[in-house]
């Protein structure tokens, strides 16, 4: 069967229109070379302006900057984060990735099935039959019954946590020009351009499913000026170790039991320079480039961690960054080059602008039809991003949560959320 390369365009008059559309046509094609980019001028104080970046399983909160102050901007909502929204405690020459595992939930992987579910469905259906809608004392006995016996044991389901972070904190002092960070969602690339002292530098940051790791990647355009110590922290209950100069490990912290086990583990590659490490950091002096690979994993389906990561990053670590890059941003590209969607005419000025200011303009009554077509992609985006064949469907958040007790716990619900 040959997939046909369908572009859909519609003009407000057929806007009521549009999800039957979308369900009409099978199949659509994204035309090649489009340009689907979120992209701004400043780095990311806080979690809710970080750039996400997932494969299905693992995935990153990427914030372009990292904060010096003791508050990470991890913290959803503004109040808590009302010391660092302004970006003046951001330093665009260090990085910060909050990371997820789709299977890092509190507690244990338990079979919480009521065993009175089966007998108790029964007898309240036909509780509810025999009432007819009528009599008020069998619906109310359904009621009860129905909780007694067909709610989950115990009822609570545990929440979804962070893994925990990642931080690159640059030895190069001053301020940053020229920065720019953009999402290409048609790549699912996160990337950092910026000019200190002299040297352009470039970030970039990707999950590939392909390859099981996400990647950071750091370059400068003159040799040996990459100077950075990696290190990694989560809100509560983790220990952090170095393996060797090049492997650094989170994993559980020693009060950690009962619970789902987890580990995340980094390995840093370098082109020139000099790789060494302290008890809980690892630090590169003098590199042209730099490779981090992150690999994560839990013992949610009874595996180590340890080894699962371990086995990960030693097949990656065989790879060139160029290979990663391009085995990522081509299965990435493979899912997301299915449709092509634009809403009247690309107005070019308005495109010009960043993300944030062409947000504030429709904020204020502008009207910016790229821009929701841009905010469809986005989800769709998101979706390839948290949730692939082989693992958990997405969650709440999908599977990018900041904290350790996220909203709603980011769990599965059945209601409204």
């Amino acid at each position: 069967m040959t997939r046909s390369r369908t572009s859909l365009r519609c003009g407000r008059d057929v806007l009521p229109k549009l999800f039957t559309i979308l369900v009409s046509i099978p199949v659509f094609s994204f035309a090649q070379g489009a340009d689907i980019k979120l992209w701004y001028t400043q780095p990311a104080p806080v979690w809710t302006q970080a750039l996400p970046i997932g494969n299905g399983r693992i995935g990153a909160m990427v914030f372009g900057g990292a904060n010096s102050t003791q508050n990470n901007g991890d913290q959803q909502g503004e109040k808590p984060s009302r010391d660092i929204l302004d970006g003046k405690h951001t330093r665009a020459q260090d990085e910060h990735l909050q990371l997820n595992e789709d299977t890092v939930w509190q507690g244990a992987r338990t079979d919480k099935l009521n065993p009175k579910a089966h007998d108790g469905f029964l007898k309240v259906r036909s509780l509810l039959l025999e009432s007819k809608g009528l009599d008020g004392a069998k619906i109310s006995q359904a009621e009860r019954l129905a909780a007694e016996t067909m709610l989950s044991t115990p009822r609570g389901m545990p929440g979804y946590s962070s893994l925990g972070d990642l931080y690159v904190r640059s030895g190069t002092e001053g301020d940053a020009t020229d920065y720019r960070r953009e999402l290409d969602l048609s790549t699912g690339i996160a990337s950092v351009t910026y000019t200190l002292g002299g040297v352009h530098y470039q970030r970039e940051a990707f999950a590939s499913a392909p390859d099981h790791v996400m990647v950071l990647h750091l370059a400068a355009d003159k040799p040996g000026r990459l100077i950075f110590a990696a290190t990694m922290d989560r809100p509560s209950d983790f220990d952090v170790h170095t393996l060797s100069d090049r492997d650094l490990v989170l994993t559980q912290g020693p009060e950690h039991k009962e619970q789902i086990k987890f580990q995340g583990q980094v390995r840093i590659l370098v082109k020139g320079g000099k790789l060494s490490r302290s008890e809980k950091a690892l630090n590169v002096s003098g590199a042209d480039e730099a490779t981090l690979l992150i690999a994560a994993a839990s013992d949610f389906r009874g595996d180590d961690p340890a080894q699962q990561c371990a086995a990960t990053l030693e097949t990656a670590s065989r790879r060139s960054y160029n290979e990663l890059r391009a085995a990522a941003g081509g299965d990435e590209q493979r899912l997301m080059d299915r449709v092509s969607f634009q809403l009247g005419e690309s107005d070019a000025t308005l495109k010009s602008l960043p993300t944030d200011e062409r947000l504030r303009r429709v904020s204020a009554g502008g009207t910016d039809l790229g821009l929701q077509a841009l905010y469809f992609q986005y989800g769709r985006y998101l979706l390839t991003g948290s949730s692939r064949p082989g693992g958990l469907p997405a969650n709440l958040q999908g599977l990018w949560a900041g904290g350790m007790n996220n909203p709603w716990g980011s769990k599965w619900t059945i209601n409204i959320n």
